[in-house]
């Protein structure tokens, strides 16, 4: 019987690559990976994303060509889904929750009033930048 695994890695080469039929964990990783796909994306997207995640590093999402339609919001700290932050006035620590509640409500306001319905507001687009990250071209 083999050892259990200890990282994630492990769990795809073990489990989730020959289960989904990768050759490997590497393979899964390459044919899996949304870089490759990003430039094509014409919906207008915003990303979130950590550089602390332990799950899905940020070095491929930075150095993927993307389309105009993207915009990339990196943070420092967030880990991997988590995105807490100290008190500081926010109806919530867990700031991205309320920020996508925020974003959603918007959008469809503007899409309502102008068709266009894109994004998180301009004031909350800095005040996410400004708190926990900073933006990326």
């Amino acid at each position: 019987m083999s050892e259990p695994p200890r990282r994630l890695r492990d769990l795809d080469e073990m489990v989730t690559a020959p289960d989904g039929g990768f050759r490997s964990a590497d393979d899964y990783y390459v044919r899996c990976s949304p870089g490759p796909k990003l430039a094509a994306i014409c919906q207008p997207v915003t990303i979130v994303s950590s550089k602390d995640d332990p799950v899905v590093p940020i070095g491929p999402l930075l150095c993927s060509p993307r389309s105009a339609s993207i915009e990339l919001i990196t943070t420092a700290r967030g880990g991997h889904l988590g995105f807490l932050a100290r008190r500081n006035g926010d109806p919530d620590f867990r700031w991205l929750d309320w920020r996508i509640l925020d974003w959603l409500e918007e959008s469809k306001t503007r899409s309502e009033a102008d068709g266009q319905g894109r994004g998180v507001s301009v004031r909350h687009r800095l005040q996410l930048t400004d708190a926990v990250g900073q933006r990326q071209p």
